[in-house]
C-alpha cells in the first residue's frame, strides 16, 4: 500500500492530472475506461504478485507470474496444473485484494496460461 501510495502521490502536482476516486491525483493517461481507479498494467501486476507472495511465499512466486493486464482481465503464468487449480480456487482473493486496494473495480476476471 505504501509504494501504491507513492506512485500516485509522484503525479500529485501536474497539470494534466485529474482527480481519482482514491482521492489522488494521477495523469489523464492512467483513466481507467470504465470510471473505476485511475491505474496502470504494471501497478495491477505488481499488486499481484504481491498478493500471491503473502500467500504462497518464495515457491508461489516462483510457481506462478502475472504477466499480461487487458481491460479488466489479468492474465497469469503459472508452472503446472496444481498452481493453475490453486490459483483457480483463490481467484475471488486475487479479484477482491486488487479492487480493495485500488479503490474501484479494476479486474473482474483470471485467467491462467501454462508455461
Amino acid at each position: 500500500m505504501k509504494r501504491l501510495s507513492a506512485v500516485l502521490d509522484r503525479y500529485k502536482d501536474k497539470k494534466n492530472a485529474l482527480k481519482c476516486p482514491t482521492n489522488a491525483k494521477v495523469p489523464k493517461a492512467y483513466k481507467h475506461s470504465n470510471g473505476g481507479c485511475c491505474v496502470d498494467e504494471k501497478t495491477v501486476l505488481y499488486l499481484c504478485d504481491r498478493y500471491i507472495r503473502a500467500e504462497y511465499g518464495r515457491r508461489g512466486t516462483q510457481a506462478v507470474r502475472a504477466y499480461k493486464y487487458t481491460g479488466s482481465v489479468i492474465v497469469l503464468s503459472v508452472e503446472n496444473a496444481l498452481w493453475a487449480q490453486e490459483v483457480w480456487m483463490q481467484r475471488n482473493g486475487i479479484i477482491n485484494y486488487i479492487n480493495a486496494l485500488c479503490g474501484g473495480t479494476v479486474v473482474s476476471k483470471v485467467v491462467t496460461e501454462m508455461r
